[in-house]
C-alpha cells in the first residue's frame, strides 16, 4: 500500500500518550492519511475478452467495511503479461508421496504457462520452510526443479498416516504464514499450495468419537483470513489419481449435478454452465473434493481469498487461465493501519452483479502473524532488533505488571506500534500504541494475567513492517517457587 501525499490532510486533534508519573505527555496532531490499495478481482464467468477490457473504474462498485471506496484505476491482467508473483509451497509432512509427485510433475509440464503469467518461487517445509527455487522466469530451471521434487517425493518410502496432532499441524500452519508475510511485493501474487485432499480422519477406538483430521489448513482457522489479507489468491493442487479417459457412457456433468441435488448433496461453489461450453469439472475426480466433508475449511480458506481447488489437470489449466484474466483493481482508502483485516466486497454494476475477491485487505501485519511469530519465541526462536525494546517486571506480587519502553519515534518515521502478548498457543493481547509527531521514547505498563510466569513479547511498526520482540519470564519469588 503506498501513501499519497498530496491526499494528506492535517485533522489538528490533540491526543495525549500516557507516561510515567511526573513526566509531561507529549502531544501531536494524528494526520488521516488516504493511501492507494489494490486488489485482484476475477471477472464474471463468460464475460468477453472485450467486455473484460473495457472494465474501468466506473465499471465497478467497491466496499471496504461497509463503507464506499473510490477506485482509481483498473487493469486487466494478461496470461502473459508477467503480473503476477506466484509462489509454490509445499509442506512434505503434510502431503502424501503420489499426491506431491503428480502436483509437480503436473506444474512442471506447464512450466512455460508459470513463467508467462510471472516469477516463479519454490519452498519446501520438511518442517522448516527452505527455498527450492529463487524467483525466476525461466521455464527450464521451474522444470528442474519441480521435477526434482516429484523426484524427492517418490523416493520416500511408504508411510503409514502419521498420528493426530493438531499442535504440530498448527506449527505448519504459523510457518506458511510466516513465510508468506517475507513477500512484501505488491501487485498480483498466487500461492500454489500443493496438498492432500484426502482428509477422512482414521477410524476411532469405540466409543470415541472421530477425531479432526490434521492437516496444514484445517487446524488454523483464520489463516485464510490472513492469507486474504496479505493479497495472496490460494490455489491448492492435490492431483490424486491419474488422468483416464471418461468413458462414453458416462454421465453428463449437468446429470451428474441434477443427481447431487436429487439426493441431497450440494457442493460450496461451481462455475455456472454453458451449453457446449468445456468444464474443468467434466473430468471424473473433479467432484470428489467439493463433495468430502473433510474439505470443508480448506474450501473455507480458499473462499477467503478467491481461490481455487485442483483436483484435476483440467482444472489445474482453468485456474492457471483464470488468474490470467483477472484484474488488478485501485483504490484509495483512509482506513487506519491498525493491524486489523478488513472486509471487501465489490459488484458490477451493470446488472449489480456480485465478484469474487478477496473478502479482506490487509491494514498492517495481521494479527496472526504476531502470534505466529510469539509462539516461535516461546518455543526458542529468534527475533530481529528493528526496534529496540525493554521489558521489566514491576512489583513482585499479584497482579503482576510488566514494563516496556522503546528507543524515540515519531508518526514521521513510521507507525503506530502495536505490542503483542503472546501467552501460549490459545492467549494473546495485542495493543496498539500511537506515536507523537516529533520523536520521543515510548512507554507502557502493563497488567498481566494471574500466574503468568512466561511470555513473549513484540512491538510491531505498522506502517514499515519492522518487528522485535523477545522472551520475557518472571522473577523468582523469595521462597524460590
Amino acid at each position: 500500500m503506498r501513501a499519497l501525499p498530496v491526499l494528506v490532510s492535517i485533522l489538528g486533534l490533540t491526543v495525549t500518550l500516557p507516561a510515567a508519573a511526573q513526566e509531561p505527555s507529549p502531544s501531536y496532531e494524528e494526520e488521516l492519511v488516504v493511501r492507494e490499495a489494490e486488489v485482484v478481482v476475477e471477472p464474471p464467468e463468460g464475460m468477453s475478452e472485450s467486455q473484460r477490457q473495457a472494465l474501468g473504474p466506473s465499471s465497478l462498485l467497491l466496499l471496504e467495511d461497509g463503507a464506499f471506496r473510490e477506485i482509481t484505476a483498473v487493469r486487466p491482467l494478461t496470461p502473459d503479461g508477467g503480473s503476477w508473483s506466484l509462489l509454490i509451497y509445499v509442506d512434505t509432512g503434510q502431503s502424501g508421496r503420489e499426491t506431491l509427485a503428480r502436483s509437480a510433475l503436473a506444474l512442471a509440464r506447464r512450466a512455460g504457462r508459470l513463467a508467462v503469467l510471472g516469477e516463479v518461487e519454490l519452498i519446501v517445509a520438511d518442517p522448516e520452510p527452505r527455498r527450492l527455487l529463487a524467483g525466476t522466469r525461466q521455464p527450464a530451471a521451474i522444470t528442474t526443479a519441480l521435477a526434482d521434487l516429484a523426484a524427492t517425493a517418490r523416493a520416500r518410502p511408504e508411510e503409514a498416516p502419521a498420528a493426530l496432532d493438531l499442535a504440530a499441524v498448527q506449527a505448519r500452519a504459523r510457518r506458511l504464514l510466516e513465510c508468506v508475510a517475507t513477500h512484501s511485493v505488491g501487485g498480483a501474487k498466487a500461492l500454489i499450495l500443493l496438498t492432500d485432499f484426502m482428509l477422512t480422519p482414521p477410524p476411532a477406538p469405540a466409543g470415541e468419537d472421530a477425531a479432526p483430521s490434521p492437516r496444514l489448513l484445517a487446524a488454523f482457522p483464520e489463516i485464510g483470513q490472513a492469507l486474504a489479507a496479505f493479497g495472496w489468491v490460494t490455489v491448492a493442487v492435490g492431483l490424486t489419481a491419474e488422468e483416464v479417459k471418461r468413458p462414453a457412457e458416462e454421465l453428463s456433468e449437468m446429470g451428474r449435478l441434477q443427481q447431487l441435488v436429487r439426493g441431497g448433496r450440494g457442493i460450496d461453489h461451481f462455475a455456472p454452465l454453458e451449453a457446449g461450453r468445456p468444464s474443468r469439472l467434466n473430468t471424473p475426480g473433479a467432484l470428489d473434493p467439493y463433495l468430502e466433508p473433510g474439505t470443508a475449511l480448506l474450501r473455507a480458506l480458499l473462499r477467503e481469498g478467491a481461490g481455487h481447488l485442483v483436483a484435476t489437470e483440467p482444472q489445474l489449466d482453468a485456474a492457471l487461465a483464470g488468474l490470467g484474466r483477472r484484474l488488478l483493481v485501485a483504490y484509495r482508502t483512509p482506513a487506519q493501519i491498525d493491524g486489523r483485516p478488513r472486509a471487501l466486497e465489490m459488484r458490477l454494476l451493470a446488472g449489480d452483479l456480485p465478484l469474487r475477491v478477496p473478502r479482506w485487505r490487509q491494514s498492517g501485519s495481521p494479527e496472526q502473524l504476531a502470534e505466529a511469530r510469539g509462539l516461535r519465541l516461546l518455543a526458542g526462536g529468534r527475533a530481529p532488533s528493528d526496534l529496540p525494546l525493554t521489558a521489566e517486571w514491576v512489583g513482585g506480587a499479584e497482579p503482576l505488571r510488566l514494563r516496556l519502553t522503546g528507543a524515540p519515534l515519531s508518526s514521521r518515521e513510521g507507525g503506530p506500534l502495536r505490542l503483542s502478548l503472546v501467552f501460549g498457543p490459545e492467549a494473546a493481547q495485542h495493543l496498539i500504541v500511537p506515536l507523537p509527531e516529533e520523536a520521543a521514547p515510548w512507554r507502557r505498563e502493563l497488567t498481566l494475567p494471574a500466574g503468568t510466569r512466561r511470555l513473549a513479547v513484540l512491538v510491531e511498526d505498522l506502517g514499515r513492517g519492522l518487528w522485535s520482540g523477545q522472551l520475557v519470564a518472571a522473577p523468582e519469588s523469595d521462597d524460590g517457587q
